[in-house]
């Protein structure tokens, strides 16, 4: 649909009201799904997402910020958002999280969605990181060709075994 829509109106991007809380049961969700450190990193703040033959450039620029803080925001400048009846339902995943789970897990850490955030953040920096390492090795140690690419198992295997996987996630999909 925001692919579509883009397209209609000539528009570059499409800004979303995901908020601080959002980004919190995205990395909640992804952590309970078994992701590995690019899953914790959630949600970003600008990304590209593939639809069929269409892109859609999604922002999100309320991604730090509290729904509570957006909710009162709203309540002050008497706005009226509009609410999505779906999210009410217990069937989606994140729905469970963020209407059962999320609740009791301020039991025991009322700070939960901050620490979830900063979770994402150090997972983000992580991949940062790994992202750049694989990058600068990549011509050394991956050979390109139309028919696919070649990995030297030698240099491969001095690396941090961090890098190397990172490596491998990244030559898998370069076949993607």
């Amino acid at each position: 649909f925001l692919a579509e829509l883009t397209q209609a109106l000539h528009a570059d991007a499409v800004a979303v009201a995901h908020t601080a809380d959002d980004q919190a049961e995205t990395v909640l969700m992804h952590l309970l799904r078994g992701a590995g450190i690019g899953g914790l990193v959630g949600m970003e703040h600008i990304n590209t997402l593939p639809v069929n033959d269409l892109s859609v450039r999604i922002l999100r620029p309320l991604l730090e910020i509290p729904k509570e803080e957006t909710r009162m925001y709203c309540e002050l400048m008497g706005l009226n958002p509009r609410q999505d009846s779906t999210n009410l339902s217990l069937e989606p995943l994140r729905n469970r999280i963020r209407l059962h789970l999320l609740p009791a897990m301020e039991q025991y850490n009322p700070a939960i969605k901050v620490a979830l955030r900063r979770l994402g953040l150090g997972a983000a920096r992580t991949v940062d990181f790994l992202d750049e390492q694989v990058r600068s090795v990549w011509e050394q140690v991956v050979k390109e060709d139309p028919e696919g690419i070649s990995i030297d198992r030698r240099a491969v295997s001095s690396m941090h075994a961090a890098v190397q996987a990172h490596l491998l996630r990244a030559a898998y999909a370069w076949f993607i």
